[in-house]
This record gives C-alpha cells, sequence and structure tokens, in this order.
C-alpha cells in the first residue's frame, strides 16, 4: 500500500488513479495529453469535497445534545405528572438523537416518526388492554421493545438510504462533468489542446509512465477493482495516447484489448456504441435497479406492518377464548356454591382465575367459598385481591369484613364494614352486620341503631334477634 500524494488516503501500490480524490497519479498538474482543466500545484488538494462511499450517522456531539434534550423533556414530564422519572431513558433518547440527525436532510418532516411510533404504540396498549393483559406483563414489554426496535430500524434505514440517495446524486453530477470534458476533448482539434498542454516533453514522460503503471496493474490482476467509470477513463486516455503516437505499440494495444474485454465483460458498452457513452446507457439500468431496491423495501415494511397486524389479532383472539373458557369455569363454579358443594366450586374458581388472572368475580366467589368452608384468611386473600382490582367494590369490603368478623377482629370488620355503607349505603345486609360487629363488642346502642336501619331496609333479622336476646327493646 501507498498514500496517495493528493489527499493522503491509503491505495494500492499498482494503482493509477487515486479511487478517493481521483487524481492521476503519474502526473504533476491537472494537464494531460488529453485534456486540460484548471490548474493545481503538485501536492495541493482539490478544493472540491471528497464523498466516501461510507455514510456515518452517529456523531458525538449530537448524541450529547440529545441526551440532555432527553434528560429534560423525562424531568419536566416527570414533574408535572407528578410520577417518577423512569429508569430506561435509552429508547427517547435514540428517538431524539435519530429526530436531530434527520433534521439535517429532511428538515420539518424530521419531527414525524416519533409522533407516528407513540400513535402505535398507544393503539398496541390499547389493543393488549382490551384483551385483560396487565400493564406489568410479558405481552406488554414485547410491545415496547418490538415498537422501539423496529421504529428505529426503520427510522435508520431511511435516513441511511436519503443520505445515500443524495450522495448519489452529487456523484453522478461529478461524474457527468468528468465526462462531458472528455466529450469535449475527443471533439477538439489537436491544435487546441496543444495550446493548453504542457511541453511535449513532460508530456510524453507522464504518458509513458502511465504505461508503465496501467501495465503493472494489468499484470497484478489490480483492474477488477477499478470502478466502471473510471475504467472508461482510463481507456479513453490510453486510446488516446495511442491515437497521438507515431509508433506502433504492441504492449499499448494489448493493454487497449484487455481494458475493452474488461468493459465489455462488466457490460459497460454496447458494441455498436462509443465507450465514452456507455456511462450514460447503464444510468437507465441504475435507476431501474434503485427503483427496485425501493419496492423491496416498502414491500418488506409493509410486509412487516401486516405480520405485527395478524399478530397482534391472533393475540387478541387467544386472549378471547382463554376469557371465554374462564367464564365457563366461572359459572361451574357458582352451580357448585348454588348446591353447597364449596369444595368443587372453589377448584372451578382456581381454574377460571388461572386463564384470567384479573377475573375479580371469580376471586370474590371463592372468597365466598372459603368462608362456608372455614377458611377465613384464604378468604381474607381473596377479598383483598378483589379491593386490588376494583377499590370502589362495596362488596369486596363487605365482605373481608364478614371474614373479620369470623375470626373476632371486631375493629377491622367495623371499619370495612363503613367502607361499604359509604360505597353503597342502600344495602342492609351492611348495616345488619355491622350492628352484629357493635352487639360483639358490647356496644348495644350502635348495634340496635344499626339493626333498626337495617330492618327499615327490609333486613330485620339481626333486630330480631337482638330483641330476643335483650338487647334492644
Amino acid at each position: 500500500m501507498k498514500k496517495c500524494p493528493f489527499c493522503q488516503e491509503e491505495i494500492q501500490d499498482t494503482a493509477i488513479k487515486c479511487r478517493y480524490c481521483g487524481e492521476w497519479l503519474n502526473k504533476k498538474n491537472e494537464t494531460t495529453s488529453s485534456y486540460n482543466t484548471s490548474q493545481l500545484k503538485p501536492n495541493q488538494v482539490s478544493a472540491k469535497p471528497i464523498l466516501s462511499d461510507k455514510i456515518s450517522l452517529w456523531h458525538w456531539k449530537p448524541l450529547i445534545f440529545a441526551l440532555i434534550i432527553t434528560i429534560f423533556l423525562v424531568m419536566l414530564i416527570a414533574g408535572v405528572a407528578g410520577t417518577k422519572p423512569p429508569k430506561n431513558m435509552l429508547w427517547t433518547w435514540l428517538w431524539i438523537y435519530l429526530t436531530i440527525e434527520s433534521w439535517k436532510d429532511w428538515q420539518w418532516k424530521a419531527l414525524l416518526p416519533f409522533p407516528l411510533y407513540l400513535f402505535v404504540l398507544t393503539l398496541g396498549f390499547l389493543l393488549l388492554k382490551s384483551a385483560g393483559v396487565e400493564y406489568h406483563s410479558i405481552p406488554v414489554a414485547i410491545l415496547l421493545i418490538g415498537s422501539n426496535m423496529g421504529g428505529l430500524a426503520i427510522f435508520y434505514i431511511l435516513l441511511n438510504r436519503s443520505r445515500s440517495s443524495r450522495m448519489s446524486v452529487s456523484s453522478m453530477k461529478e461524474d457527468d462533468n468528468i465526462e462531458k470534458i472528455i466529450r469535449e476533448v475527443n471533439l477538439n482539434p489537436p491544435q487546441e489542446i496543444q495550446k493548453v498542454a504542457e511541453p511535449q516533453s513532460d508530456i510524453k514522460q507522464q504518458d509513458e509512465k502511465f504505461i508503465v503503471l496501467l501495465k503493472s496493474a494489468i499484470e497484478e490482476n489490480g483492474i477488477h477493482t477499478i470502478p466502471g467509470n473510471e475504467l472508461i477513463e482510463i481507456y479513453n486516455r490510453a486510446k488516446s495516447i495511442q491515437s497521438n503516437s507515431n509508433e506502433m505499440d504492441a504492449e499499448l494495444s494489448n493493454v487497449l484489448n484487455v481494458l475493452s474485454e474488461e468493459i465489455i465483460k462488466r457490460g459497460l458498452n454496447d458494441n455498436s456504441k462509443s465507450q465514452t457513452n456507455s456511462y450514460y446507457e447503464n444510468a437507465p439500468h441504475a435507476k431501474q435497479d434503485k427503483e427496485k431496491a425501493n419496492a423491496k423495501i416498502t414491500l418488506a415494511i409493509v410486509g412487516g406492518a401486516v405480520i405485527v397486524l395478524v399478530i397482534i389479532v391472533a393475540f387478541k383472539i387467544w386472549q378471547s377464548n382463554k376469557s371465554e373458557t374462564a367464564d365457563k369455569y366461572f359459572n361451574i363454579g357458582y352451580d357448585y356454591s348454588a348446591m353447597k358443594q364449596y369444595q368443587k366450586a372453589v377448584e372451578s374458581y382456581n381454574e377460571a382465575i388461572k386463564l384470567k388472572t384479573n377475573f375479580s368475580a371469580a376471586y370474590y366467589n371463592r372468597g365466598v367459598a372459603h368462608e362456608h368452608l372455614g377458611n377465613f384468611n384464604q378468604s381474607l386473600q381473596d377479598y383483598e385481591k378483589v379491593i386490588e382490582l376494583n377499590p370502589q367494590d362495596a362488596g369486596a369490603y363487605f365482605g373481608r369484613g364478614n371474614a373479620y368478623n369470623n375470626i373476632g377482629n371486631y375493629n377491622l370488620a367495623i371499619q370495612d364494614y363503613n367502607k361499604a355503607i359509604e360505597l353503597n349505603p342502600r344495602d342492609g345486609n351492611y348495616f345488619n352486620n355491622r350492628g352484629n360487629a357493635y352487639f360483639m363488642q358490647g356496644n348495644n346502642n350502635f348495634g340496635c341503631h344499626d339493626a333498626q336501619k337495617a330492618c327499615e331496609m327490609r333486613v330485620c333479622n339481626g333486630l330480631e334477634w337482638a330483641k330476643n336476646n335483650g338487647y334492644c327493646n
């Protein structure tokens, strides 16, 4: 390997033209025997920007800026909502970073991908919620990770293709200018070329050095690594040297034949057309290839969206089937309770809860069945689960109050009865059982008051018991 004297990039030892800056390596100026453009001093780097084949979307300054914005937004939202900031801000950081990067290419359109991702994520959450999936669950985690990775990947691919397309257009314009110069030179008479050419001795030395390097590249099989448009330029220059030479050079003729065969092998020209037109002949094919590539990407995105939709629908159907099966077990448990077969009822409710973990009615009825079996601690756990799922369920507080009453914890029982009455003051059973708890504490005045209140609501068994035992008049 050696370094290019113009741009200092590493190139092959046999290279005759730098693949980075496009400069010929055997000349001191821009002037050659075939064409002459603006003058460049030895070792002077062209002011024209060099387009690299590698496209980088990762830069540390925008990354730091995106991190600062992410921390600020997360803290602001957490402060407004009154919640703790999330521990994992990686996804938000990457979304903001790509938005900053894409602003250079898309302007205001760069603001669209992140809201679109949030919209899709919200739809996914709503579907999972309608299927009865809890927030802290594996399906929700899969939705979060999948939507973030998929959205960021699509965002990155589109931005990368946008920049590649923009650089390709710039490179095409550059190649057009080179071809234009070559055409103009081929059409100019030799007298006009000599007006701007260097002294004949310098030109001859450069041509000889060019041919030597070209022969060396062919012998070492380096010709296959030369890009197509540069290969055509090399062929044209060698052809020009041969036409300007007064002597027949068999080796140069062989070199031209090798170059011609390589050009034809790559499909860069048609025998019926000149070499300089081959680049333009292949331009429509390049455009078609690009359109095909775009069509494939579009198809992949649409296909991916369809697959995700199918997965969501299938998951919802599966959840619906599970819910229907859970309802069947619930009804079986209800029938067993009606027949006072409470152990079988508990077993049926267990199956229903396995299929639907947030089945509050199954928890409640299982708590009642446990009460009848004397399993008051298990019934307490079931009622507490119902309260956790629905804090406004008055029946759950009433059931837990009964469980506390059965184990002799009358203070907690009265607290739960109070909550049940607060939520539903029209149920006489709540007053009746609270009155019973007061009687158990020896507080007959409150007990009689609740018993009379319950009897007004047509629940009089507590008042009759109190009168028979002399607690009330």
